[in-house]
């Protein structure tokens, strides 16, 4: 009994591999091969920044049984890049340090200068659709806002930051572009500052730590995590009479939380926590709320395709970690490691 016992359950793992290698096979013949051009005909996640080989690789397959692309072909080597999977293009820093903008990621990816000389750069962040991105050199202590994307960027003026204790320690741009936050802190209080397009800032609200901001997707809301406090906040209207809500703390499981994130249609918040390594779901309207465990150090909660999945940690040697929030069972899945010699090799 006991043997046949094993040989069922065997069985049973040989026709997931079998699953998981099929749907591995369709996505490595989608991911193109040396003599033909690189497409995606087949499923994608999207697409991530690799710093190791200084490109962006698209994540093949579906949720739990997806493996890295191809190093896309560009005419350009990066050094920092961030990606708007809603508008399937991508803002970079290249090693000639350039400010680049690439176009159609999916298709045949153009790259477009933007701003020359960027070296000093040292913070991009996009706005939730990818329409507009904001740009930091904190040793100029100095921010610039960029319109118009993708295909027609538009680099605005550069205005000093507000005068403030501690440092920039996070930012953000809602997609209209007229409002952007900055958080502060030196360890004991913090605050946030409203940007704005003319360079004008004011302060909207005082959190000791602002690990993390990002505003809701076409809405002058935003959500600030506070990694010291172990808070979320909610930021009502950011452009008039501000309301900052506290939403979630320990008792709802915030534990050194070091991303926040909305879903697209801004009915959830996620929270990526790295002390107790765990995303927090969050109904925005009714409260509800749960835990996910991850074998993992969270260290992003970076947008790819579709409402709620999220990249949780950076490429590496090992694999990298998403968060599934369209499952109807929240999960974290991986994305194994890929191999030198491989066929995920840079081609």
């Amino acid at each position: 009994m006991a043997m046949t016992t094993q040989l069922r359950s065997n069985l049973w793992f040989l026709i997931c591999l079998a699953f998981v290698l099929f749907g591995a096979g369709r996505a490595l013949t989608a991911a193109g091969t040396p003599s033909t051009p690189w497409s995606m005909s087949g499923s994608s996640l999207g697409f991530v920044f690799d710093p190791q080989v200084g490109g962006l690789r698209p994540i093949l397959g579906i949720p739990g049984a997806s493996i890295f692309g191809k190093t896309l072909g560009l005419s350009v080597d990066l050094s920092e890049a961030i990606v708007a999977p809603a508008r399937d293009h991508a803002l970079a820093i290249t090693r000639d340090s350039d400010l680049v903008e690439i176009r159609q990621l999916s298709g045949r990816p153009a790259v477009r200068s933007v701003l020359r000389e960027a070296s000093l750069i040292d913070v991009m962040r996009l706005s939730p659709t990818g329409a507009e991105a904001i740009l930091c050199r904190r040793a100029a202590n100095t921010f610039q806002l960029v319109s118009g994307l993708p295909g027609g960027p538009v680099a605005g003026e550069e205005f000093d930051l507000p005068p403030h204790h501690g440092s920039l320690t996070a930012l953000a741009v809602a997609d209209s572009g007229r409002a952007a936050l900055a958080g502060f802190s030196d360890g004991e209080s913090g605050a946030i500052y409203l940007l704005s397009s003319t360079g004008q800032a004011a302060p909207v609200s005082s959190v000791r730590h602002p690990s993390s901001i990002t505003f809701l997707s076409h809405s002058h809301d935003a959500l600030v995590a506070d990694k010291t406090e172990d808070k979320i906040y909610l930021l009502r209207n950011v452009t008039g009479n501000v309301a900052t809500l506290l939403i979630a703390d320990k008792r709802e499981g915030v534990d050194g939380p070091v991303a926040v994130e909305a879903s697209r249609d801004g009915k959830q918040m996620f929270a990526a926590n790295a002390r107790s390594k765990t995303i927090l779901t969050f109904e925005l309207g009714t409260g509800a709320h749960a835990l996910h465990s991850c074998q993992c150090v969270p260290t992003t909660l970076s947008h790819l395709k579709g409402n709620a999945l999220y990249q949780v940690t950076e490429p590496s040697k090992g694999p990298m970690w998403l968060f599934d929030g369209d499952d109807p069972h929240p999960r974290v899945v991986f994305v194994p490691a890929y191999y030198a010699g491989s066929n995920q090799e840079k081609q």
